[in-house]
């Protein structure tokens, strides 16, 4: 089976639905919405935590100099 397929145990149970045809500028619009990122995980959970070090230090270094 591929990922993601369902499959059922009684097919008698299985609920069909005829769609007479395809909407196709519902599917269009959809498509020219979809955006595909790939992005670095790590890196941005790197850089985030970085950046709350960095303001911790300051804050530190506020206490220290009152």
């Amino acid at each position: 089976m591929a990922v993601g397929q369902v499959s059922f145990k009684d097919q008698k149970k299985v609920k069909r639905i005829l769609v007479p045809q395809r909407e196709n500028p519902i599917v269009n619009r959809l498509n020219k919405t979809k955006v595909e990122k790939y992005p670095d995980l790590k890196q941005e959970k790197d850089d985030h935590l970085r950046e709350l070090r960095k303001k911790d230090q300051a804050a530190q270094q506020a206490r220290v100099c009152l």
